[in-house]
């Protein structure tokens, strides 16, 4: 029985709206928390432009200042966020170095071709985070479903299925619409992203709830 529900991510999880004047839409965290009537124990961690290092060093300190007693309540979902996007401790806080605000990333790594739209760098990393949580929350029996922003750790995890329980994975579509408009597309992000359409739109927030709460209906609710 789900009981306490904590999701993790990046933009597409954050519980905000990038529209000036505009009353929040609810995310797919607390769409999915109303639908299984624990709003009340609901805990959102995501952060826009955050990586996957963030994501799991997040959730691990959240689960090690989470009293044992309640593991077994706890479902954990994760949408896991593109890469590169890294995080580095400096003057007392975290912060971000990204390739959308740092593009010289390329040449400073000298991997890859600049002009690729598959942001390949560090794809490999990612994967280690995700296996690395996922079974991390197996061990400690925590309820967990992950699904990927981002195709290409989308792509490079489905060779790693001998080290996951893949039915608490998503491996159908990634979350993000690189075809950035209105036409639905192979991909769970089917509105148009931009400012203005606030990265993501509510039918997008809408459809990811619903799908996530069929999944975790039919494989942890029985």
């Amino acid at each position: 029985m789900v009981k306490k529900l904590l999701v993790n991510g990046c933009s597409f999880t954050v519980e905000s709206v990038t529209m000036k004047d505009e009353p929040p839409i609810d995310n797919w965290g607390t769409l999915l928390a109303r639908k299984l009537g624990v709003l009340d124990s609901y805990t959102n961690l995501a952060y826009g432009g955050g990586g996957n290092d963030r994501i799991y060093r997040t959730t691990i300190e959240y689960l090690e200042n989470l009293n044992v007693k309640y593991y077994k309540d706890l479902m954990v979902i994760i949408c896991w966020s593109f890469e590169p996007r890294r995080e580095y401790f400096s003057d007392g806080r975290y912060k971000f170095i990204t390739w959308e605000d740092h593009p010289y990333l390329w040449d400073l790594f000298n991997i890859g071709d600049k002009n690729s739209t598959g942001h390949e760098l560090f794809t490999t990393t990612a994967v280690n985070y995700v296996i690395g949580l996922h079974n991390i929350l197996e061990n400690l029996n925590i309820n967990n479903y992950h699904f990927f922003a981002d195709s290409k750790v989308l792509s490079e995890i489905k060779k790693h299925k001998k080290l996951l329980d893949c039915n608490k994975f998503y491996f159908d579509k990634p979350y993000h619409n690189y075809t950035n408009s209105y036409t639905p597309s192979e991909y769970l992000q089917i509105d148009k992203i931009s400012i203005g359409d606030d990265h993501p739109g509510p039918k997008s927030k809408r459809n990811v709830s619903e799908l996530l709460y069929d999944k975790i209906k039919h494989n942890f609710l029985k």
